[in-house]
This record gives structure tokens, C-alpha cells and sequence, in this order.
């Protein structure tokens, strides 16, 4: 008898271990996203970590509270596509098996409509770069000890004074109020007077340009572009002049002597001809560039469409000549921005070509300084 109690405790005890072993449960371990910082409308990879007692039959409910989901529910996967407008949303997910479940949420930041660090390895698709160049992500020591990536890029060319990078932004709703800010500077070999290549002759400047696109709103006419150029350094042969006496900074400057200029095209509303304007300023501000010297520049067009331009976060240009502009023409829309392209000069003879150093690119519909 005692035998037979002996097997039927042994039996009961068996049921319940497979009993124990076959209880569902979920652990949600960890919701990661691809990064820290995001731009709007960037697509960011997210996933789950998750222990569950059958991961074969887990599934997985995603939502957020901004922007948008764009893969298939169900997988321990989601792409997230940022919204419009910076700010802090939320992802989340819940992970259920049988009558089990279990929720996490993940905060993600959206800077800015746009940015590039170059981070990566290889060249960042963010950014296009202009044939004839030659470009690498390179790394440096800060002062904390730390190391970051920036982008090395020099005019690789026996015919052409100068090369461009180029963000192309494919967003139809994208306009004015607008700035573009990017850290730069010449990592050896910046060009101290005017460069000839082939048979063209340049002024050794740097520049950003602007290409916008259509508004229906302005009728038939749009301003085409706006291109900021200015001397990183001074020119040793002496700098271009114009007949009147150019003021900035508060007080007259050199007769005629500028190193800035900004210029604009637009479409005419009726005949529908181009035409360009372009103004000459002058400030000591933006030639203070040498070799291993990096600077954020911001070219921005605010609220009223008043074109400026900070250095490191001090106000250089302040200009009403795109708001006047648009008074004149009578233009009531928005200015939409299609691409923003960074212009880097190519070497003498197209020898010792100036090495560039680009990083922390950043577009915004804030202002950015």
C-alpha cells in the first residue's frame, strides 16, 4: 500500500511540474530605436527584445502617438516614420502570448526637420556629392577626450574651380521661415587669393545655395534661388569693389571693398523672364577662417522673409532684400525650399586642392544660429 501511495505522489507531482512548465509568460526586456536624435520624416528602424514561454506564437501590437507606423503589425520589428514637426513622441508596443501581455514605451527626439552628423563609415546618403571629388568620414580628438566623425571632401578636378555637397529635401510642404547651419573650415590648404582651373577663374569663397521650387500661390512668378557667398579668409591681392560705399556692422566700410554677397533670381509674375539681383556687404566677422579652424554658418530667411546669416551663433546679415522683394511683387505665399547645396572650393591649377571639413549639418524651420 505504502508502494502504491509512493506512485501516486510521484504521478501527482509529475502533472504539476509539466503543469508549471507549460505556464504562459511574457517579459519584455528592452524596446530599442536606431539612434537618439531624429530628423522629421526620418524612417527609424525599432525592435523588442522579449522572453516569452512561446516566442513562435508572441505577438506584437505597435502604436504611437506621433508620426507614423509603416511595416505590418504582428512582428517584433516596426519601422517609425518621424512627423513634420520636432518635439518628443512616443512609441510603443505591447507583446502578448496566450492570455499573457506585457507593455514598453520608448521616447524619441526630433531635433530638427533635418541633420547629418557623418557617423557612418561610408559616405551618408543624407547628402550627395558632386562628381569629381573625393570624400571620406574621418575622426578627431575634442578636447574631453572623446572622438568624433566628420566629413573630409576636396575638389578632385583638372577643369572645374569648385564642387558642391547637396541635400536634396523631396518635401512639397517645405518653406519659408527656413535655415540651414553647418559646421566648416579648411582642414589644410585653404586658398589665401583667387584660383584659376582650366579656363575658369574663381574668387576664393565659399557659398550656400538655395534652389526653391513653385508656388501656386504667387501666381506665376518664384524666386529660383539665393546664394550666399563670402571670403573665409582675406583675399591677398585685395578684394573685389564696387562704386558705392558699403556699411555693416554699424559704420562704413572701405569704399567699395566687400567680402559678402548674397543674390537672388526670381521668376516675373507676367512675362515670366528671370532676373537676378545681388547685393555687396561687407564684415570682417566671416574672413577669420585658417587651417583647423571650424565654424557653424547659418543662412536662414525668417517670418518676413528678412534674409540672415550668424557666425557660431552670432548675427552677421540681417537683410529686408527677399522681404522687399516679395512686398513689391505683391507675393502673399510661402517661399519652398527644394534643395540646399554647400559649395567648397577647388585648388589653383587644380593642384593642393583645399581639404574640407563638413559636420553637424542642420536644416530647421526654427531658427537655427
Amino acid at each position: 500500500m505504502r508502494y502504491i501511495n509512493s506512485l501516486i505522489i510521484t504521478f501527482l507531482c509529475s502533472l504539476f511540474l509539466v503543469g508549471c512548465g507549460d505556464e504562459e509568460y511574457i517579459r519584455i526586456e528592452s524596446l530599442s530605436a536606431m539612434g537618439d536624435e531624429f530628423y522629421c520624416n526620418q524612417k527609424v528602424k525599432l525592435w523588442m527584445c522579449v522572453e516569452s514561454s512561446d516566442l513562435w506564437h508572441t505577438d506584437y501590437e505597435w502604436g504611437c502617438d506621433g508620426g507614423k507606423l509603416t511595416q505590418p503589425q504582428g512582428l517584433d520589428e516596426m519601422t517609425w516614420q518621424a512627423p513634420n514637426k520636432p518635439g518628443t513622441y512616443k512609441v510603443w508596443c505591447v507583446a502578448k502570448v496566450g492570455d499573457k501581455k506585457e507593455r514598453r514605451e520608448h521616447s524619441l527626439y526630433v531635433s530638427s526637420y533635418f541633420f547629418e552628423k557623418f557617423e557612418t563609415a561610408k559616405p551618408p546618403s543624407s547628402f550627395s556629392y558632386q562628381s569629381s571629388s573625393k570624400s571620406s568620414i574621418a575622426q578627431e580628438t575634442l578636447p574631453d577626450g572623446t572622438k568624433n566623425s566628420y566629413l573630409e571632401i576636396y575638389a578632385s578636378s583638372a577643369t572645374e574651380v569648385e564642387r558642391y555637397i547637396r541635400r536634396t529635401f523631396g518635401d512639397p510642404e517645405l518653406c519659408t521661415p527656413f535655415y540651414s547651419r553647418i559646421k566648416l573650415g579648411f582642414v589644410k590648404n585653404m586658398p589665401e587669393d583667387r584660383i584659376a582651373v582650366g579656363t575658369k577663374k574663381s574668387e576664393n569663397t565659399l557659398r550656400y545655395r538655395w534652389t526653391f521650387d513653385y508656388n501656386i500661390e504667387n501666381g506665376e512668378g518664384y524666386v529660383t534661388y539665393l546664394d550666399f557667398r563670402w571670403y573665409p579668409t582675406i583675399c591677398k591681392s585685395g578684394l573685389n569693389t564696387k562704386a558705392e560705399t558699403i556699411v555693416l556692422d554699424g559704420t562704413p566700410a572701405v569704399t567699395g571693398e566687400y567680402n559678402i554677397q548674397i543674390q537672388f533670381q526670381y521668376q516675373n509674375n507676367t512675362t515670366l523672364k528671370k532676373n537676378t539681383y545681388t547685393y555687396y556687404y561687407y564684415s570682417e566677422k566671416l574672413n577669420q577662417f585658417k587651417n583647423g579652424t571650424y565654424e557653424t554658418v547659418s543662412l536662414g530667411v525668417d517670418e518676413e522673409h528678412n534674409v540672415l546669416v550668424y557666425l557660431s551663433g552670432v548675427e552677421v546679415l540681417n537683410l529686408p532684400v527677399l522681404k522687399d522683394k516679395t512686398v513689391e511683387l505683391g507675393w502673399t505665399g510661402e517661399h519652398y525650399i527644394k534643395q540646399w547645396d554647400i559649395y567648397y572650393i577647388n585648388g589653383d591649377k587644380g593642384n593642393n586642392a583645399p581639404v574640407m571639413y563638413y559636420d553637424d549639418g542642420y536644416a530647421s524651420t526654427a531658427v537655427l544660429k
